[in-house]
């Protein structure tokens, strides 16, 4: 037992107070001793920044928010449950596009009370957000009962030729979970949520002894003329294309297929026009492969109509183009066939040709986590050699690990 003395006696509350001090300057210097080494280590090894670039609804935001599931952390609860009122959000515009493609169709709807009060709630003007995302058990039994009619589904089955979320079936299903009160959302719930990607998004996520830089910019055209900001001191640039959009138009222009823009974007990414890239390494992701393989096997590559058949060509007005959007496949419902018709078409232009084998590709699912993981763990390789040697510390030649 310790004998105090006659100062401390009289005053106990310096004791605690020096030792609140003590323990505070004592986790303020290790606080900043993990801050300098931080600096220190980012001058010395600076972040490799990775640009992901690609069309709008391709994928990219959602093949970030995996990443860092995969190599950094799992998203907290805080995060998911501040997505919750988006994720009802998406819900609930999926069920209204469903409707109005029923009304514009001229298909019937079974549940009519159920479908009265989804119209009086959220589509009195068709053109507004939805900005009170709550949805009540009442309103939810109305949803559900709404995504089972046969009207609906019917309507569902020619997706294709809507607007509508991939994630619209997924959380359609789970209406009764996601409209409760408690109801907090997995970080799978949030990696198929949708908001559309403005302006820059980046973060920063370690793999293995390797720190990268992940950019991702905004997708849709109106986004596009701000790429050019974010081009300076990049890597690698990871491309992503949603093949399984074959059969389906761009958002902001109906007259253009989606895969045709994609097709378009990615040969003025890597062709001469963009000089900054010419010597960067690009990975090819073929993304959405879960509902490519899917839809190979439902909708024929070859009878997709073309969306501007027999309007004179843009660059050869004495053409037209044709009444298919790709007339020349003849896989049928073989998936592999599929893949390998659209890695040529893709990997074969004159633009990615005469890059020497600087293009890669893998196919992806942006939604599996693990299949991410082992994606990008294949494509590690090629993105920190090319970091090397635009560092000037390899050749081509030394690099090989």
């Amino acid at each position: 037992r310790r004998n105090w003395t006659r100062g401390e006696a009289a005053r106990p509350w310096l004791r605690v107070r020096m030792g609140i001090c003590a323990a505070k300057d004592t986790r303020t210097s290790q606080i900043d001793a993990a801050l300098r080494d931080l600096d220190e280590r980012e001058h010395r090894d600076p972040p490799i920044k990775v640009l992901f670039l690609g069309a709008g609804e391709s994928g990219k935001s959602t093949l970030l928010k995996q990443m860092r599931r995969a190599f950094g952390k799992e998203l907290s609860a805080e995060e998911c449950m501040a997505r919750r009122d988006i994720i009802r959000g998406n819900l609930l515009q999926a069920m209204r596009t469903l409707l109005e493609a029923c009304v514009e169709a001229g298909v019937e709807v079974a549940c009519d009370d159920e479908r009265a009060m989804f119209e009086a709630t959220y589509m009195e003007d068709p053109d507004a957000p939805i900005l009170d995302c709550s949805i009540s058990a009442e309103m939810a039994s109305s949803i559900h009962t709404l995504w089972k009619d046969a009207g609906v589904q019917s309507v569902f089955d020619r997706r294709s030729s809507l607007q509508l979320s991939d994630s619209a079936s997924y959380f359609l299903d789970r209406v009764r979970l996601i409209a409760a009160p408690d109801y907090c959302p997995s970080p799978d719930d949030v990696v198929r949520s949708r908001v559309r990607t403005t302006g820059l998004h980046e973060e920063l996520i370690r793999v293995g002894d390797t720190t990268f830089r992940f950019c991702d910019v905004g997708g849709q055209r109106s986004e596009r003329r701000k790429w050019v900001d974010f081009f300076d001191d990049v890597t690698a640039i990871i491309f992503v294309a949603a093949t399984s959009e074959y059969d389906q138009v761009l958002f902001e222009a109906r007259s253009q297929n989606r895969v045709h823009e994609a097709e378009d974007l990615f040969f003025e990414i890597a062709g001469p026009a963009v000089k900054a890239f010419q010597a960067k390494p690009i990975v090819l992701f073929f993304n959405k492969t879960d509902l490519f393989e899917e839809k190979v096997r439902r909708v024929d590559i070859a009878s997709v109509p073309h969306p501007r058949a027999g309007e004179p060509d843009d660059d050869d007005p004495r053409l037209t183009f044709p009444d298919f959007a790709f007339p020349l496949y003849a896989g049928g419902a073989d998936v592999e066939a599929a893949k390998r018709f659209f890695e040529s078409r893709f990997l074969e232009h004159p633009h990615v040709a005469h890059r020497r084998g600087n293009v890669t590709h893998r196919w992806t699912i942006a939604t599996n986590k693990d299949n991410v993981k082992t994606v990008f763990d294949e494509c590690k390789r090629t993105i920190v050699q090319a970091n090397l040697e635009g560092s000037g510390y390899i050749d081509d030649e030394e690099f090989d690990v």
